[in-house]
C-alpha cells in the first residue's frame, strides 16, 4: 500500500511516517496472516503502544555557549548562516536562544561553521509514551491497509473497522488576536524581507506553510491581488 501511495505522488514526509508506523506494528502482527487478524489483536496492539514499555524516542540538540562564540568568530550574520547551513532563519535564531532543535539541523549549522555538532550542541534523548493521537494514526494506517486487502478479497472483512482505537479529544481551534498579530508584525520589522513576506501571507491568507512555500510567481496575480494555491510541500 505504501508503494501505491508513493506512486500516486504522496508527499515524502507522509511516506516516511507510514514506514515508521509499519516498523512499529510489524513485530506485533508480522507472524499472522492478514486473514487471521481480528479486532482483539488490534486492540491489544493499541494498548501496547500506549503502555510505558512502548516509547517514542527522539533526539534534540540544545546549543552551548560555544555556538554564539563560533558564530561571532566566523563573522557571519544569522541570515548568512541560515543560507550556508540550508536551514531556516528561525531555526538559527532558536538555536542561538538555547531552544531545542533537531539533531539534523544542529549538524547542518555546525557543518556550516566548520565544527563538530558535539562541540556546539548538547544532544539530549527524549522519551515519552505514545499519545492517543499517535495510536490513532497507527489505527488509520492499519485500517487503510486492511481496507485495500478487503477490496482485493485477501481478507473476509476489515478487522480495523471493528476494533476500538483510543479516542482523541477535539480541541477548539485557536486564533491570533489583533494585538498578537500586531506584536508579530512589529517583531518582523527587523527581519529579512523574505520572512516578512512569508509571515504576512500566512496571516492574511490563512494558508498552510507548505502551500506558501510551494507558491510560484506564475500563480501570483499582482494586478488583481490574487494568489492561486495549487500545491503543497
Amino acid at each position: 500500500m505504501i508503494d501505491l501511495k508513493e506512486r500516486n505522488g504522496i508527499k515524502h514526509n507522509t511516506i516516511r511516517s507510514y514506514r515508521d508506523i509499519l516498523r512499529r506494528i510489524v513485530p506485533s502482527i508480522d507472524s499472522m496472516k492478514l486473514g487471521d487478524i481480528r479486532p482483539q489483536h488490534l486492540n491489544k496492539l493499541y494498548k501496547a503502544l500506549q503502555s510505558l514499555d512502548e516509547r517514542l524516542s527522539g533526539a534534540k540538540a540544545v546549543s552551548k555557549e560555544t555556538l554564539l562564540e563560533c558564530i561571532k568568530g566566523s563573522g557571519m550574520t544569522r541570515e548568512a548562516l541560515s543560507k550556508a547551513a540550508e536551514v531556516s532563519h528561525t531555526t538559527v535564531t532558536q538555536a542561538c536562544r538555547g531552544a531545542a532543535v533537531s539533531v539534523e539541523k544542529a549538524a547542518l549549522i555546525a557543518k556550516a561553521l566548520g565544527e563538530q555538532v558535539e562541540n556546539l550542541f548538547t544532544l539530549t534523548h527524549v522519551q515519552r509514551p505514545f499519545s492517543n493521537k499517535t495510536v490513532l494514526e497507527h489505527h488509520r494506517f492499519i485500517h487503510a491497509v486492511l481496507d485495500q486487502a478487503e477490496r482485493e478479497m485477501l481478507v473476509p472483512y476489515n478487522a480495523a473497522a471493528r476494533a476500538s482505537p483510543p479516542s482523541v479529544e477535539r480541541k477548539p481551534p485557536e486564533y491570533f488576536q489583533p494585538e498578537q498579530i500586531a506584536a508579530i508584525l512589529e517583531a518582523l520589522e527587523e527581519e529579512p524581507e523574505k520572512w516578512r513576506v512569508i509571515t504576512h501571507l500566512l496571516i492574511v491568507t490563512g494558508c498552510r506553510r507548505g502551500e506558501i512555500a510551494a507558491l510560484k510567481w506564475q500563480k501570483v496575480d499582482l494586478e488583481r491581488g490574487r494568489l492561486e494555491i495549487s500545491a503543497n510541500l
